[in-house]
Order: structure tokens, then sequence, then C-alpha cells
């Protein structure tokens, strides 16, 4: 049945009971599921080899079933959500209902690092299994099925409409961020036993881009800016050291690091964009400029500052993969893009017809600015590629302004000073993402 489950979409209905029992049973026993292969006498396990999935040395794994289940959460959202949120329902052995409405600890559960993971696997050619930490091809569809949960949307569905928040999806968000950018959290994602879900947490990061600035900026951003659309959905507050944590890790992971470069840009382009198309709404159109800035920067200053050190100190990253993940990533600054205030700039009518005609253009800048070139440059130049990409991100914010404001009928030499101001105040945030970056690398050498 897991092999089924991983491929189908299903309702909660259906999916959820099955899920619960599996995941009460492995928690009871996590090797439960190796007992036919090995039982004197038992299932000719070779015929069953079919149900695994292959790792990247052809062997088998993927034989807990959870790891089909865990797939299958990743492509029905509305059951993910629920499974991660709702109260539990648990069951005997033989799938009757034991008890109802219990406390939620899925999450908890399935995010265990230790040597008693409901994600240990099993491997064919088979051997000894005695426990262990979660396998890293259930790790993948863990991922899966949280991007899911929290974001409403299949995680491989790259064109359909994001759907508000809601307090639901909220709740396995916060989560996330609180387990993966506290204590030992960074570590697990940064080469630990939860890298596989770099790529998941990235793309969620980037789908709760608003809600992350926020909580970047601090109990400011409670105060809206005039005709800037807000989160959309349930707003969603995430502690400020949790989510500076979790950047610094995700942000030395390539795709994580590309998804969310383009979903800053993008937000930050559909920000800008609203507010210079009602300016009348502003009593300082500058100020309310550097309001929209300032966060994007502190996000830019953080992810690039560690992917900074991935490329020159830790010589783990190629200028190639960067660039090539963040050409993979322009679909995502458009959902970005539109699901963050967009669309509300094309309905404005000084703003439509101009922004309808460069979405395409503006998304192609948006990955542009965070291209890397580190051709001749030594292992100390790190800063180089921190400044480089604030100047993309700074002449992004320059362009955005002057497009959006001459559409609006500004005068071009205001709109100038106001991209002066806006670029000045970017480049303020990037340096405290940059100084933040540089405080965790001191307090970790400390700790040597």
């Amino acid at each position: 049945m897991a092999n089924l489950l991983r491929n189908g979409t299903y309702d909660a209905h259906f999916l959820n009971p099955i899920a619960a029992h599996v995941t009460q049973l492995t928690q009871e026993n996590p090797t439960r599921w190796e007992v036919p292969a090995y039982r004197s006498g038992g299932y000719p396990f070779d015929e069953f080899k079919f149900i695994g999935q292959p790792d990247k040395d052809g062997n088998l794994k993927g034989f807990n079933p959870l790891s089909g289940i865990l797939d299958a959460f990743g492509h029905s959202p509305e059951a993910a959500t629920k499974f991660f949120n709702d109260p539990v329902t648990t069951y005997n052995p033989d799938g009757s209902v034991k008890s109802t409405g219990g406390q939620n600890t899925y999450f908890k559960l399935f995010t265990d690092s230790g040597n008693n993971s409901v994600l240990v696997d099993m491997n064919y050619p088979l051997r000894p299994l005695e426990g262990g930490p979660a396998d890293p091809n259930n790790v993948g569809p863990l991922g899966h099925a949280l991007e899911a949960a929290a974001t409403g949307r299949a995680w491989d569905d790259t064109e359909g409409k994001c759907p508000p928040h809601t307090a639901e999806m909220s709740s396995v968000m916060q989560q996330v961020v609180g387990r993966f950018g506290n204590g030992d959290g960074p570590s697990l994602l940064h080469g630990g036993v939860f890298s596989g879900l770099n790529g998941s947490v990235g793309n969620m990061t980037a789908n709760y881009i608003a809600d992350i600035e926020n909580s970047l900026e601090g109990p400011g951003a409670k105060e809206r800016t005039p005709g800037v659309a807000p989160a959309p959905g349930v707003a969603t507050e995430f502690a400020q050291k949790d989510v500076q944590r979790l950047l610094l890790a995700v942000g030395r992971d390539t795709d994580a690091y590309a998804s969310i470069a383009t979903a800053q840009q993008a937000y930050q382009t559909a920000q800008i964009q609203q507010v210079m198309a009602r300016p009348e709404l502003h009593k300082d159109l500058g100020m309310s400029i550097e309001n929209v800035t300032k966060p994007g920067g502190i996000v830019t200053g953080l992810i690039t500052s560690a992917m900074s050190d991935e490329i020159f100190h830790n010589h783990a990253v190629s200028d190639q993969e960067v660039n090539d993940a963040i050409d993979a990533k322009k679909d995502i600054a458009k959902t970005v893009w539109d699901y963050t205030g967009g669309v509300a700039a094309e309905k404005i009518p000084k703003v439509g017809g101009l922004i309808n005609d460069q979405v395409d253009e503006i998304m192609t800048n948006v990955a542009n600015s965070y291209h890397v070139d580190t051709t001749n440059q030594a292992a100390d130049d790190a800063g180089t590629k921190v400044a480089t990409s604030v100047t993309g991100s700074q002449q992004a914010v320059v362009d955005a302004v002057k497009s959006a404001g001459r559409d609006a009928g500004l005068d071009p030499n205001y709109l100038s000073e106001l991209a002066r101001q806006g670029s000045a105040s970017l480049d303020a945030g990037c340096n405290t993402g940059h100084r933040l970056f540089q405080q965790q690398q001191a307090a970790a050498a400390a700790k040597e």
C-alpha cells in the first residue's frame, strides 16, 4: 500500500487514519518493518524488492511504509496540514480506535534526531537493522509532507496558485522555524541528519517571505505601510533569533538559497510597485520605500553571507551550482510576486499595462542580481561576493522604483532621490545581516 500511496492524491478522511496507525505502530517499534525479511520461514523477501526506492548507489531503500505515506502527504496538502495539527486519534494494533482527542506531537516525533527514529530504514541487499537516526531516503518525503502542510500546495506543483495561509498551515511553519532555527536545529540542516530538508525548508521560507521579513524587522513591522498588501491569509509570527539562525543555516544550501533569494527580491519588487502606484497614501514616500527595503536587505545579508562562506571558505559550492539553482527558481519569483501583491499592482490602473508587460523581465533581473562570479578571486574574497550581491539587489530596487514611479507620473528627479534612498536602506539591511553572520561565526569559534 505504501507505494500506491506514494504516487497519489488523497483526502484526509482516507489517508490520515492510515498514516496515524502506521506512525503509531512504527513509534512503538521502529524496526518492526524488517521482521518479514529475517523471520525463519517468513515471506520470500526477494519478491517484495519492488516496494523499495533506489538510492544513488542503486541499492533499494524506502521500505519503511512511512516513506510512501509522507510522499502521499506531499501531494495531499489538506490531509498533510490536518495530520500535523489536528487532535490525534490512537489505534489498537488491529486498527480499531483506542482513543480520540490526543495531543498532536507528530512533528516532534518525525524530526527527532536520536537513534530511535521512526524514519529509520532497512536496505536491500539486506543487512541487520538495530534502529538508528532518520534515513535520508525518508527525510526527503518528510520535507515534501511539511512543505505541502505549510503552504497548502503540493510540493512539486510549480504552477498552481498558493492559497492564503490558514492558522493550521501557519502552525506547521512555526514548528519548522522553531525546530530548525533553535538549539541543534541549524546543525541538523547543515550537514546533519536532516540536511535533506533544506530544499523544502527553502521553499516554505519563500512562501512565508512576508512573515519572515516582518519577524526580522521586529515590532515595527506590525505598523503597516499604507497601500502595501499584508501577508496573504493569517499573519505568522516567528521568533526573530530563530529566523536569523534558520536563514544562516539554509543559506548554505544552493537550492534553499536560490528559493529564498528570488522570493525576497520578488516580494520587495511587489511592495515597491504598490507604494509607487499610490503615492497619495504616503506622507513621506521615501520613508515608505525604506520600510519595504530594509527587511529585505537583512534577508539578503544573512543568506548571502552564509553562501559566500560555503563558496570561499568551505569550498563546498561552485559558482555554477549557485547560478543554475537561481535560474531554476524563476517560477518561485513569479509565484511570490503574484502571491504577495503583484496581482494587486496589476489591478491599479496607473500601473497595470507597464507591470503586465515587464513581469518576465523583472523576474529575470531578480535572478540575475544573485548570480555569482568568483573567477580569479582568492579565498579571502568572500566579502566581494557579499558586496556584489548587495549591488545587484540595490540595482533591483532602483529599477523597481523608477519603472513604477514613471508610470505613476512622478518627477524623474524625485524618482532618482527615492531610488537612492531605497538603495541605501537595502544596503543598511544587508550590513545588519552580515553583522549577524559574523556574530554567529565568532560565537561558534569561541565554543571550539
